[in-house]
């Protein structure tokens, strides 16, 4: 009974993480689109462009995941140590998302008015109220027979 509960509890963080992740990189992309420099709307910049890309790829992968175990541990009843791969991944993808996103909104990611310092908030809060990385990976190994 308690590994079933462990288990949707992790799926729980893994999906509160996706949506931290999403909703940052939603928020960077609009900043993105709508910064005026120089009086003139730019395209964002390549660096830019390329931290956007990669937290929309990582995010869709970790949601996957997530949707993936969820079926999993609903339907086919399968190990407890199943959650906790999304949950490790999501958490991870959440953090960095939220950091690049402050990043690309430089100083005013910072700052009270925009949710950016918020979401890094939360997911900083979600890593620390988790299960430590350390102790997910040994039980992840427990579950691979090692």
């Amino acid at each position: 009974m308690w590994e079933k509960l462990s288990g949707l509890l992790s799926l729980y963080n893994a999906f509160i993480a996706v949506g931290l992740a999403q909703g940052a990189f939603d928020h960077a992309l609009e900043y993105a689109k709508q910064r005026i420099q120089f009086q003139q709307t730019h395209r964002p910049l390549q660096p830019s462009a390329k931290k956007l890309t990669a937290i929309e790829i990582e995010t869709n992968a970790s949601r996957l995941l997530a949707l993936e175990s969820a079926w999993y541990t609903i339907r086919e009843n399968l190990s407890p140590e199943r959650p906790i791969w999304p949950q490790s991944l999501a958490l991870r993808i959440a953090r960095q998302a939220c950091l690049d996103c402050l990043q690309i909104m430089g100083g005013y990611g910072y700052t009270l008015e925009y949710d950016a310092q918020r979401m890094l908030r939360d997911s900083l809060g979600l890593i620390a109220m988790s299960e430590k990385r350390e102790s997910l990976d040994a039980r992840l190994g427990i579950g691979l027979g090692l």
